[in-house]
């Protein structure tokens, strides 16, 4: 892949975003059991490799307006907008939930971050969404094996 064969969707990576920070606070929500825990590293990671993509998913939006603009000849700028991309709420349980709830909600977490990953490369061609496979691959793998643990 060169560096001119870039295709970025900013509106679906924006979705892609917020999952990623929505199934981290739910990760951090369900991830603990006794003594053992997933609920501090997982989620920092997945916040981090959300922060990560939200920034070349800004970057690469910054080059396509600059772009635009010295290709249109327009004098001015713009804001460049990402209405998908939202705050996310941490979420506290109002009781001890059963085991099965908990591994319920840790394998749906599992689930969708692996299903994020493998959507990616349709909506991201860069150098980096390999990278980006593998990181969210990673913890869908130690969410999963946490919720198996479980039961």
């Amino acid at each position: 892949m060169s560096e001119f064969d870039v295709q970025v969707d900013t509106d679906h990576l924006s979705k892609v975003v917020t999952e990623i920070r929505d199934l981290a606070e739910t990760v951090r929500t369900y991830g603990k059991a006794g003594a053992s825990t997933i609920a501090v590293a997982a989620p920092t990671a997945l916040h981090v490799i959300a922060a990560h993509l939200e920034s070349e998913m800004r970057s690469w939006a910054h080059t396509d307006g600059t772009h635009a603009r010295l290709f249109n000849e327009q004098l001015g700028g713009e804001a460049i907008r990402f209405p998908d991309l939202r705050a996310v709420l941490t979420y506290v349980t109002p009781s001890p939930v059963s085991r099965e709830v908990q591994q319920a909600e840790l394998r749906a977490a599992g689930a969708r971050l692996s299903a994020l990953a493998h959507e990616l490369p349709a909506r991201m061609t860069t150098q980096s969404v390999p990278k980006f496979v593998a990181l969210i691959e990673e913890q869908a793998a130690v969410v999963m094996d946490f919720a198996d643990g479980l039961g």
